[in-house]
């Protein structure tokens, strides 16, 4: 496999002028080596989709914490496509041709479910009192659903249309019975609802994403 290097640059993402590639600072205990991002999954494609939805994602912490407006941290993202996005790119015009057409997806979601974008404080933390949007296992779930809208030529913007909430029936809410069911949502030890992170969990919330918006499994999954 390509190995691709996003070079790092203090305290902001930011677009080399030349390359248009995106370039990314990570905060100290990363868990990647030589100062940059090294691998071509997890890397590149991860720089690249940060630099796409800039102002929502965390870069300067491995956490988000309960007062910050970011849908998730840089770490969530990149360990979400390392392990839930199946389109392997072994070159630098697979990686560019697969983070463009993630961009644009991700873009697609946003038009539909704002959450997935930039939101205000007070609105993110209204909305991570009422759904699981923000939550690491619904980064993984919506991750590993959009891996199989690549791997099937999905239309992303048709696919999310089904994700829509209307009349107080929201697919992510905490009380939706169906992450329960899945074992994505579990009431914590004070009876608050909370969300598991496992991989039975991952996988179980790109199975409901999947169906929701009836997109079907992964390719390789038939048999």
């Amino acid at each position: 496999m390509t190995v691709c290097r996003v070079p790092v640059i203090q305290g902001r993402t930011s677009v080399n002028a030349t390359s248009e590639r995106p370039t990314l600072t990570l905060p100290a205990g990363h868990g990647f080596s030589g100062g940059a991002v090294r691998t071509g999954v997890t890397g590149s494609l991860g720089a690249w989709i940060v630099w796409g939805i800039s102002g929502s994602i965390e870069v300067l912490s491995n956490s988000v914490s309960a007062s910050s407006h970011k849908l998730c941290a840089y770490n969530t993202i990149s360990r979400a496509i390392e392990t839930s996005w199946k389109g392997g790119p072994v070159t630098s015009a697979d990686i560019e041709a697969q983070s463009g057409w993630l961009i644009s997806a991700w873009d697609s979601l946003v038009k539909v479910r704002r959450e997935f974008g930039k939101l205000s404080t007070p609105a993110r933390q209204e909305q991570r009192k009422n759904n699981i949007t923000s939550t690491a296992v619904a980064i993984y779930g919506m991750i590993g659903a959009m891996s199989t809208m690549y791997a099937r030529h999905i239309d992303p913007e048709l696919a999310f249309k089904e994700l829509h909430a209307s009349d107080g029936d929201d697919l992510f809410s905490w009380k939706n019975p169906v992450w329960t069911n899945a074992g994505v949502v579990t009431p914590s030890g004070s009876g608050t609802l909370t969300t598991r992170n496992s991989f039975p969990a991952r996988r179980a919330a790109v199975r409901v994403l999947r169906e929701a918006m009836r997109i079907g499994p992964e390719p390789m999954e038939e048999g």
